[in-house]
């Protein structure tokens, strides 16, 4: 039996994770693959993350659910992996450690910059490295993502934390403070996506729903039921909304039958305009989940 301390490191499904717990009882699971988050329990309370029971682990697989790290594309945005090669590289983990009583870990990803010579390419990340951060206390759990150009030539990207939330009824679920706030709706053909406005009150899921919130504000909320989960963003200029509905999710391998019900994607993203960096340049963004318990208390938040 694995002793579950603060930085403990153990093999689980085949892949290397790290135990993070704060004083108060909060507790993460962190994988190396993907420095991928896969578990938030805040203190006394409830797991607050998704993962299928289906997903696979190591290797090349993409973990579904948790909060996989996108970078440097979003999607099929670029010629690139989808989403990405960073979701399912090998991390190195940097130390766990216990500040004021609050858990705090992080993991890097390098790459070694591209040979003199090799024509500029704006779109072609080459050398880089990703530094990616986990704090957690109380009922709080904080992602800082950073993005340091280390090669000699500028180049751009885009980034994102695909953060699956836990929820107990999908058909439940609304989240507020994305009224009025212009979006691309994904579920179109490319010949007809475009930006619209929706200015009926909460979003709500009553099917498939895959959307670009653009300029998006720096908090939303999302309630399910009495539970309440403020998620803010720092950095980030877009939010992404999404769930595959009962069609999609059908044909989705690593999820399980039913799984669609139980998770919101809310992602703190840096899409609609890319991040430009210069050699040398950096640039950091963070997401952070606080749990909301009633309606009072909810109040006095906002």
């Amino acid at each position: 039996m694995h002793t579950l301390t603060n930085g403990s490191r153990h093999l689980r499904d085949g892949i290397t994770v790290t135990h993070l717990q704060s004083d108060d009882g909060a507790s993460a699971v962190v994988a190396d693959h993907g420095a991928h988050l896969l578990s938030w329990r805040p203190a006394g309370g409830d797991e607050a993350l998704f993962l299928s029971h289906a997903s696979g682990y190591g290797g090349s697989a993409a973990i579904r659910g948790g909060v996989p790290v996108i970078f440097p594309q979003f999607g099929a945005c670029g010629s690139g992996q989808r989403h990405g090669f960073a979701r399912n590289a090998a991390w190195h983990f940097l130390g766990a450690t216990l500040e004021d009583g609050a858990a705090l870990a992080s993991w890097m990803l390098d790459a070694v910059p591209t040979v003199a010579g090799v024509p500029a390419d704006p779109d072609r990340v080459s050398g880089f490295r990703l530094t990616c951060t986990i704090r957690l206390e109380g009922d709080t759990i904080d992602i800082g993502l950073t993005i340091l150009n280390t090669s000699s030539q500028a180049w751009r990207c885009q980034a994102a934390l695909h953060t699956y939330l836990r929820v107990d009824a999908l058909e439940a679920v609304q989240i507020d403070g994305l009224q009025d706030v212009p979006y691309a709706d994904q579920t179109c053909p490319p010949a007809d996506a475009r930006e619209t406005v929706r200015d009926a009150g909460p979003l709500v899921f009553e099917s498939e729903v895959d959307r670009i919130y653009l300029a998006a504000p720096a908090q939303v909320m999302l309630r399910d039921g009495q539970r309440c989960l403020a998620i803010r963003s720092r950095g980030f200029t877009d939010i992404v909304v999404w769930n595959p509905g009962q069609a999609k999710a059908a044909a989705l391998a690593d999820l399980h039958p039913g799984g669609y019900r139980e998770f919101v994607c809310i992602e703190a993203a840096a899409i609609g305009d890319h991040l430009e960096l210069p050699p040398g340049a950096s640039w950091c963004g963070a997401q952070s989940l606080h749990l909301l318990i009633g309606k009072e208390r909810l109040t006095s938040q906002e």
